[in-house]
């Protein structure tokens, strides 16, 4: 009798035991995957800040390469505040007459018109804006590699098939590396010359319009001719994107602040082309407005010189630049 009592009772602390572990077992259970949900949770809000930073260090990159884009721009238009003088055709530059203040000395008022159009202003929240003209070149895309001269359709998808994409890709590129390039796709492409591609994006990459205007009125095909007076490639596609203004040679509409009755009144004068134009005193102008009579005296001939100068000479973007500092001429 006293066996089976104590075999009644080891089978209970069994079941005891046995119940104890299993909560003991539940707990350590559910704490451990209390932990691991901890941990995944973790895990995802890291991942996320990961994704976050990704993107912050696109839109820094992205924000780099603008300001980068936009130091260039800014180069560019300083450079017309320095004053550069146009040369006339028989080769040499503009005579500059101190006693009549020609207009090739931008007075410094207007230099600082400039820059600050070219900065940006600052906002109540200290962020520098960036000036709304230099969203003008927004329509000339990087990847675009058919405004270099020498480079069309078919060209352009033989350099992206071998990864050079944009403008900066192909500024970096060697004139041999260049040439493999070519010589990959059999004898028809070993004629053509690459030499100045590069240079070409170059220019393009940093903005400096007028530097490419200039360089590819000397190319044919991308080969080097000499200066020539055809238009460039890539101010034919700023004409097409409506970034810059053509205007038929001579034509005073091009000038900020001549309109069809001053230009008539400049003709009987003898003035008749842009060159023309560039070449007469200031003072001559005056006295053109001043004979006119008193409806003319608001009209202030002080930038047409520079204005038909950069017109003659056919930099349509400096021009451009310059007359969106302009109002009324001035």
């Amino acid at each position: 009798m006293n066996l089976i009592v104590l075999l009644g009772d080891y089978k209970v602390f069994w079941l005891l035991f046995l119940a104890l572990v299993m909560v003991v077992g539940y707990f350590i259970r559910r704490r451990d995957k209390q932990v691991l949900n901890s941990k995944v949770k973790a895990f995802e809000e890291n991942k996320q800040k990961l994704i976050k930073l990704e993107e912050d260090l696109k839109e820094s990159n992205a924000k780099n390469k603008a300001l980068n884009e936009e130091l260039g721009a800014i180069k560019q238009r300083l450079n017309i505040v320095a004053g550069q003088q146009p040369k006339s055709e028989n080769g040499g530059g503009l005579q500059e007459d101190d006693s009549n203040n020609r207009l090739d000395e931008i007075s410094n008022s207007e230099t600082q018109r400039l820059v600050d159009s070219t900065i940006g202003q600052v906002n109540q929240g200290g962020i520098v804006e960036p000036p709304k003209k230099s969203l003008k070149f927004e329509a000339l895309m990087s990847d675009n590699l058919q405004i270099v001269e020498g480079i069309g359709p078919k060209m352009e998808s033989v350099l992206k098939e071998n990864g050079v994409i944009n403008w900066l890709v192909l500024s970096e590129q060697k004139k041999e590396d260049l040439r493999g390039i070519l010589e990959l796709y059999g004898n028809k492409y070993k004629i053509i010359d690459p030499d100045s591609w590069a240079e070409q994006a170059s220019y393009a990459a940093t903005g400096s319009w007028s530097q490419l205007v200039s360089m590819q009125k000397g190319l044919d095909a991308g080969k080097y001719i000499g200066q020539g007076e055809t238009t460039a490639k890539v101010e034919k596609v700023m004409v097409k994107l409506g970034i810059i203004k053509e205007y038929r040679q001579d034509d005073f509409k091009a000038i900020e602040g001549i309109g069809p009755k001053i230009a008539e009144l400049l003709n009987r004068e003898g003035i008749n082309t842009w060159q023309e134009l560039a070449m007469t005193e200031l003072r001559s102008l005056q006295n053109i407005l001043d004979k006119a009579g008193k409806r003319y005296q608001l009209s202030d001939p002080r930038t047409w010189p520079k204005q038909a100068a950069l017109a003659a000479e056919g930099r349509y973007d400096e021009l451009s630049d310059y007359q969106e500092l302009l109002k009324g001429g001035v």
